[in-house]
């Protein structure tokens, strides 16, 4: 068989072209244009490529939506108690705002009470028991009660009873009370006076009365207020004789000094 007479199926790809198939070796025959060839894998990559991409967006879009969703309480086996379990939201310190800020206050001081002022300081009636000990001599032959003895105060002949100041009493740690002493022939005048050296420097005598058997007056003292309270005063009787029963005003033998609250009535309600 000449090469004239081979079929066409039976020449190199002249049947694969008249199918249209072109083999890959073919050449493109004068006057055709070449047509295009595509890579299988170069497609499947393209394919490939695209799915991934789309998948990664699709997550991604969901993920954002997430975040602004509330989040779902848990419950059941999720909890340890089968109860709801629900996260606090984290605290948030708010920025005070300039409106908001308090409004300074004025602070007012306490009032206070002062206190009051010492109690002043004596030596005779109204004394402390240290005061008065520091100021006066114990008679020992009295053991209580008698004090500052004076052989000039004696009246007796065993000159015993000599003590200036004798039958002290205290209440509430202060000398309210004891009789004074005086040498014989001591006139009313002069008792009176010793008698307001017992007292403190203000003590002025708010009135003196002559009875059967005593004299008796009253002093008031600021100071002795001050110490005692308002009103407390001093009443003062005197008398002569042994005995004290009788009063006579050239010779005063004693005089009692009492602690006492002043009344206009005060020099009517007491007798010798």
């Amino acid at each position: 068989m000449d090469e004239h007479n081979i079929p066409p199926e039976a020449q190199p790809g002249l049947g694969d072209a008249r199918r249209g198939h072109q083999p890959s070796n073919a050449v493109p025959a004068p006057g055709y244009p070449a047509k295009p060839r595509v890579d299988r894998r170069l497609l499947l990559a393209i394919v490939g490529a695209s799915a991934l991409a789309l998948l990664v967006l699709c997550c991604g879009t969901l993920a954002v939506i997430g975040t602004f969703l509330p989040e779902e309480p848990k419950t059941g086996a999720g909890s340890p108690t089968g109860t709801t379990v629900s996260t606090p939201p984290p605290p948030t310190s708010a920025a005070p705002s300039p409106t908001s800020a308090p409004s300074p206050t004025t602070s007012r001081p306490t009032p206070t009470t002062p206190a009051p002022p010492p109690a002043p300081t004596v030596s005779n009636f109204g004394a402390t028991i240290a005061d008065w000990e520091a100021n006066h001599v114990r008679d020992p032959r009295f053991p209580s009660g008698a004090y500052d003895p004076q052989s000039a105060l004696a009246r007796d002949r065993d000159g015993l009873h000599t003590a200036k100041r004798y039958q002290v009493i205290e209440q509430t740690g202060r000398i309210t009370a004891y009789k004074l002493r005086f040498p014989a022939q001591t006139t009313i005048n002069a008792a009176r006076t010793e008698v307001m050296n017992e007292f403190p420097g203000d003590a002025t005598a708010s009135w003196f009365t002559v009875k059967d058997n005593c004299s008796q007056m009253f002093l008031q003292s600021a100071t002795l207020q001050r110490i005692f309270g308002p009103g407390r005063g001093a009443l003062v009787a005197f008398y002569s004789g042994r005995a004290a029963d009788h009063y006579d005003p050239r010779d005063v033998w004693t005089a009692a000094l009492l602690l006492m609250t002043y009344s206009s009535t005060l020099q009517n309600e007491f007798g010798c």
